[in-house]
């Protein structure tokens, strides 16, 4: 049964507007960037970044922003309307001997305006918000509250309070950071408990490491971390990467970016190599990339490890490639190709080999100051036991229209095949004569955006977004729901 399978899908067909001024685009890990980046497109990002200070005297000074965001869920017969209130805010840039002291915070609060959670098979997709908090709780969330005192120790920079440890990968912690080196050569050293708004963890973090930048283009980075569990020895799990990164520069052919990256968590091996390349006068870009684990694991991990959760560190050992080129053509039109694909040691229901390939075909400038994009991805996932084959095809396209540096819009839609065979389920005789016959299930998603963000103010920013969906397979399930509306509305105070 897939009802409940979450189906995120890049984007069908656009339509074009003619407006005025023309704007250049940028290349990033082979695929040109818009004004928004693309990023409002399925993932709207009301909360804009500060734009403006108060001078506070002296070299000190003040950023706030306030936001409020409305989020409307609707079905036929059912709707989910939840309000968020955002407050972030830097007091930046305060001298303190030769350094430096900043305050840094970013909280929300939010709460339901119709809460109907359990009338309806709609309400089987909670959202975030309503996971989160119980019948009366405000749904506090503090994401950042920091205090960093940067070379008030020469060449030290020391975080206090609720952080982002940010190396070779992710981590929240509530705790204290040491930083102590130059551009040429850093290590760093940190301490904390990890936070998670869903869950309650016994969990403590420690660790460090070292990033060295040499003159040749060259930069190694070791980084190491052990996660204690409190309440269970069992689950204490330790990470140690390295990874090192080479540019290489071929004057004004191209430019290249080689990485090699090992990685050991518990008795797991893992390793990855890869690169990006550009060529200049050709105008193409291309990346490629090869990973896998080595080994199997036996011990419980930590589901505090970002790169890696419970069920991927128990998988067994597999290789994984992806390919990518990008190729400018002209002046306003690039187009792309890529392939992926991974072969695992043992095949299972979660862990099945696969190959996908992809391609787009991207217009930007051709009208002023317009991007537009059309894509097509398929892969095809290999049977096991009962699940025959498993094939998925979609494509589309999304747009965006700059009309001044003040408006932008978007808009785009979707249309996902997903088709999945099912061998005949032969059950026990002693259980009830259910036979699926070669049963065929053949879905298609539909989804239709549109969205603006307008900026008449530089501390004023407004966003509204709407998405419609709708899927033959929920609508096999309940013909009266198969359609939803989601909208969102953010109001930016920026000072």
């Amino acid at each position: 049964m897939m009802l409940n399978r979450k189906i995120y899908i890049p984007v069908l067909a656009v339509l074009a507007m003619v407006f005025s001024f023309s704007e250049g685009f940028a290349m990033s890990d082979a695929a040109y960037t818009t004004p928004d980046s693309w990023s409002k497109h399925y993932t709207p990002n009301g909360v804009k970044a500060s734009s403006g200070t108060i001078n506070l005297g002296d070299t000190a000074t003040l950023t706030m922003g306030l936001t409020t965001r409305y989020q409307l869920k609707t079905t036929a017969y059912n709707s989910d309307s939840d309000l968020y209130q955002y407050l972030r805010g830097r007091l930046g840039d305060m001298a303190l001997g030769d350094g430096k002291v900043d305050i840094n915070f970013n909280m929300r609060v939010g709460g339901d305006f119709v809460r109907p959670l359990g009338q309806y098979d709609f309400d089987m997709f909670y959202d975030s918000l309503d996971v989160e908090r119980g019948p009366s709780d405000a749904a506090y969330r503090l994401y950042t509250a920091t205090v960093v005192f940067d070379n008030v120790v020469k060449n030290a920079k020391f975080t206090l309070g609720r952080y982002y440890l940010d190396y070779t990968d992710t981590l929240k912690l509530d705790g204290a950071l040491i930083n102590y080196g130059n551009d040429k050569y850093k290590g760093y050293v940190f301490y904390g408990l990890p936070v998670s708004f869903y869950t309650s963890l016994n969990t403590q973090a420690a660790g460090g490491g070292i990033d060295l930048n040499f003159d040749s283009g060259t930069r190694l980075r070791i980084d190491g971390k052990y996660l204690i569990e409190d309440s269970n020895t069992d689950t204490d799990t330790y990470i140690i990467k390295a990874r090192l990164d080479q540019k290489i520069k071929l004057g004004a052919v191209g430019s290249m970016n080689l990485h090699a990256l090992g990685t050991v968590m518990n008795e797991v091996f893992f390793a990855e190599a890869g690169l990006l390349g550009t060529i200049y006068p050709s105008q193409t870009t291309f990346t490629a990339k090869v990973k896998g684990q080595f080994n199997s694991n036996t011990q419980y991990v930590n589901p505090v490890v970002s790169d890696y959760d419970l069920v991927l560190g128990h998988q067994e050992p597999y290789v994984m490639f992806n390919a990518k080129i990008y190729q400018g053509i002209m002046q306003y039109v690039a187009v792309g190709a890529s392939v992926e694909g991974k072969f695992n040691q043992i095949q299972s229901y979660g862990q099945r080999d696969y190959i996908r390939v992809g391609g787009n075909v991207d217009f930007f400038g051709f009208i002023p100051n317009n991007y537009l994009s059309f894509t097509v991805d398929w892969f095809d996932v290999d049977e096991y036991g009962r699940q025959v084959d498993n094939s998925q095809l979609y494509f589309g396209g999304r747009m965006t229209q700059v009309i001044t540096q003040q408006l932008e819009l978007w808009l785009g839609a979707s249309l996902l095949n997903y088709r999945t065979w099912f061998q005949q389920i032969d059950f026990l005789p002693e259980e009830a004569p259910i036979y699926y016959q070669n049963k065929k299930l053949d879905d298609f998603v539909y989804v239709a955006y549109v969205g603006a963000t307008y900026s008449p103010y530089e501390w004023l920013n407004i966003q509204a977004d709407y998405m419609f969906e709708s899927s033959e397979l929920i609508m096999s399930e309940d013909n009266d729901n198969y359609q939803a509306h989601y909208v969102e509305l953010w109001l930016n105070f920026l000072f």
